[in-house]
């Protein structure tokens, strides 16, 4: 007897919608999507508890004739292809049939459609179970479809659904990217029954970025575009001035052919085309928009309609990639020289680094110190000039440096890393006898008793500091000390919640997205155990109260926690709050930490080297990076040959 069997078609429809519904969001794009392709002006989106119990599209559309009704859910019955070929000559956003057959099989559907105000519409009604209704109602023109109680009969599913404030933003960007590809349809989001996005008085793509993203402080959106750039293919795009960046893609969006959709093929190009106009791991606000001849795509990749697959893309990209570069060099969207270098951005030579930066005196004789600090709402942002001039607390540096993420592969000044453990001179290790090699490498283990009566030598490229003992040279990164420093304070006095709040002299309005506010809301007592004090002030727009003050002195407070709020959002898959909480710290102590390039003097040294000698660990830095390194007086007289030491 065989073990193969054919599944339920119940069961089997089930397990497809799981490929065409993902989450709450996939069903309103789908949705989104019938209602353009229905050719509807106004279009509105309402959802409860994150759009599981309630999914509501309403458009002024097409509508469907009473006979389809009951034909739209099943599985692959379509009114916009007949053959195979149409797949790849398609004016529409559906082809698939799959959409509404699979919200109709996890779901509670009823549709409410009509043709013209002057005739009745219909309503038809299915659940998950296959009971069906279909009776009249007033007239109308479009289609509203309401779907409920969304994965009710697949609990499996809805267990991999996340928090409803998280869905809602899904679900908020989606809308805002809807309207970015359709500045003529007027959309409107509710979400609780509460209005929070309406494009209905926005009338161009420029407006709906300003709203979505506020204006830009420096510059104007560039917008331009090419009827013919390669063949019948154009483009049309729009930038915000690359001193605005964000530290991940979710603020890029693609349309081809009016399609919105993900692609690392358009991922890269927009890399190639802003090589050295941004800094390393900083990614522009844009939008991108292709027209292509249908033959050219292929968007029958997978159920979603998310991924296609692009004809010719090597003879073209290079064309793309050189016209958006020079669009922007011309538009002045480099990066402005007054902007201080960073470690990532070594594209610029020393030289030029030295005359952008002058770099103010770190307060480093000041110890930490705590207090016990409230359990708040935050809200509010700005950097308070007094606070840059009282270096208060924990020492800074001046240098602006972007919110990068560290590099396992490669220090912040480009050069590769290596651990303090593996260096070795080749010519050194032939030459030496056994013995020596077996007390030189113990030497090599750090003791911090070895770190109580460091001699200071001087720095090397303003980066490393040098030191010695009677038995050792030592070579210090000052980077990855002082985060490690920062660091152990920081851990300590959040075990102990007793982090100082530095409220801020002139809080600076920020505008966050959908996303950022949705992890601001999961995370807000983390946000305000670490010191940030946060206000709404209506909508997307809070402004920041409060810093922990070790970052009172940081130059961009407001794209340090916008950065943060990115971070919190790929946080949501971490085990535990308490590593959410160290992440954070992680991330606060890199970005206050003194930079590379920074010159010290003696006193902020002895700081360093007294509190060395009472780390933890004084190896390496949290993110693993090595701290100090040794050389032994012996291994350096054999390597010039004169004896042992």
């Amino acid at each position: 007897m065989g073990i193969i069997h054919v599944l339920d078609t119940r069961v089997a429809n089930q397990i497809a919608a799981g490929e065409v519904i993902e989450r709450p969001s996939s069903a309103v794009k789908e949705l989104v999507e019938n209602a353009l392709d229905a050719h509807a002006s106004n279009i509105t989106i309402e959802i409860e508890s994150g759009g599981v119990d309630l999914i509501k599209v309403t458009d002024d559309g097409d509508g469907f004739y009473k006979d389809d009704l009951p034909l739209a859910i099943e599985r692959h019955a379509t009114s916009k292809i007949v053959d195979f070929n149409d797949v790849y000559r398609l004016d529409t956003f559906g082809f698939r049939g799959e959409a509404l057959a699979s919200i109709a099989v996890i779901s509670r559907l009823r549709i409410t459609s009509g043709r013209s105000h002057t005739e009745p519409a219909n309503v038809f009604s299915s659940d998950a179970d296959g009971i069906q209704n279909l009776s009249v109602a007033a007239p109308r023109q479009g289609t509203c479809i309401e779907v409920r109680d969304l994965y009710y009969n697949v609990p499996a599913r809805k267990k991999f659904v996340k928090s409803n404030s998280h869905e809602s933003a899904l679900i908020y960007d989606l809308v805002c990217k809807f309207a970015l590809g359709f500045p003529n349809v007027n959309f409107t989001y509710l979400n609780g029954g509460e209005v929070v996005f309406s494009s209905n008085q926005l009338d161009s793509v420029e407006d709906i970025l300003h709203y979505i993203y506020g204006k830009p402080s420096e510059g104007e959106i560039i917008h331009f575009c090419a009827d013919a750039f390669f063949q019948k293919q154009s483009v049309e795009a729009w930038f915000f001035p690359t001193s605005i960046t964000r530290k991940n893609r979710n603020h890029m969006t693609y349309f081809v052919n009016d399609r919105l959709i993900e692609s690392k093929e358009l991922d890269q190009i927009i890399d190639e085309a802003v090589y050295t106009l941004l800094p390393k791991g900083r990614f522009p606000i844009c939008v991108l928009k292709l027209k292509l001849p249908t033959f050219n795509i292929d968007v029958n990749i997978h159920p979603s309609k998310k991924i296609i697959k692009f004809k010719n893309l090597e003879e073209w990209k290079p064309l793309l990639v050189n016209l958006l570069k020079e669009e922007l060099w011309l538009s002045r969207l480099s990066v402005p020289m007054t902007i201080h270098p960073t470690e990532n951005s070594f594209s610029l030579q020393q030289e030029t680094i030295q005359h952008a930066v002058t770099p103010q005196k770190i307060d480093f004789s000041k110890p930490l110190e705590m207090s016990i600090s409230s359990r708040e709402l935050a809200q509010e942002h700005a950097l308070s000039t007094e606070s840059q001039k009282n270096r208060i607390e924990t020492p800074s540096s001046s240098v602006a440096e972007p919110t990068l993420p560290y590099n396992d592969e490669e220090t912040q000044s480009g050069f590769p890393a290596f651990p303090a453990e593996e260096f070795s001179v080749p010519e050194i290790r032939e030459e030496l006898s056994l013995e020596s090699k077996k007390s030189i490498e113990d030497e090599k283990v750090l003791k911090q008793s070895n770190l109580l009566d460091l001699e200071y030598i001087g720095q090397l490229n303003q980066t490393f500091i040098l030191a010695q003992d009677r038995d050792n040279l030592y070579i210090i990164d000052q980077h990855t000390l002082h985060e490690r420093i920062l660091y152990e304070q920081f851990m300590r006095a959040f075990d102990q919640k007793k982090i100082v709040k530095q409220p801020l002299l002139h809080p600076v309005d920020i505008r966050i997205s959908p996303l950022q506010e949705s992890a601001l809301v999961q995370h807000i007592f983390t946000l305000n155990d670490l010191g940030f004090t946060i206000e709404n002030k209506g909508g997307l727009n809070y402004k920041l109260v409060t810093v922990p003050v070790f970052l009172s002195t940081h130059d961009d407070i407001e794209e340090l926690f916008t950065d943060l709020l990115d971070d919190l959002q790929k946080d949501e898959t971490l085990n535990g709050l308490a590593q959410v909480d160290e992440e954070r710290i992680i991330m606060a102590s890199c970005k206050a930490a003194v930079k590379a390039h920074y010159k010290l003097d003696e006193s902020e040294v002895r700081y360093l080297f007294d509190a060395l000698s009472k780390l933890d660990n004084p190896h390496t830095c949290p993110h693993g990076r090595p701290i100090i390194m040794n050389i032994s007086m012996n291994e350096l007289y054999l390597f010039f040959k004169r004896g042992s030491f």
